[in-house]
C-alpha cells in the first residue's frame, strides 16, 4: 500500500518504515536540501544521516570508499 505524507518545511514527521519498504523523500517546491534522518526501531544509536556523514566523512559516501 503506498503512503504520502505532505511534510510541512520547518518541520518533521515519524514515520515506521518494515523491512522490504522503500521510500522517495521529494522536495515538492525544488531548490531547497531535504533534511532526513533514520534510526533503528529498538535501537537509535545505530541511525542514517546524510547531513551527519557529510560532516564527519567530507563526503556522502561512508570512509574506504572515497
Amino acid at each position: 500500500m503506498k503512503q504520502t505524507y505532505i511534510i510541512p518545511a520547518c518541520q518533521g514527521r515519524a514515520i515506521e518504515v518494515k523491512k522490504g519498504q522503500k521510500i522517495a523523500v521529494i522536495d515538492l517546491e525544488g531548490g531547497q536540501v531535504v533534511d532526513f534522518f533514520a534510526e533503528k526501531a529498538g535501537n537509535p544509536r545505530e541511525f542514517v544521516s546524510p547531513g551527519v556523514t557529510i560532516d564527519c566523512n567530507e563526503s556522502l559516501l561512508p570512509p574506504g570508499n572515497v
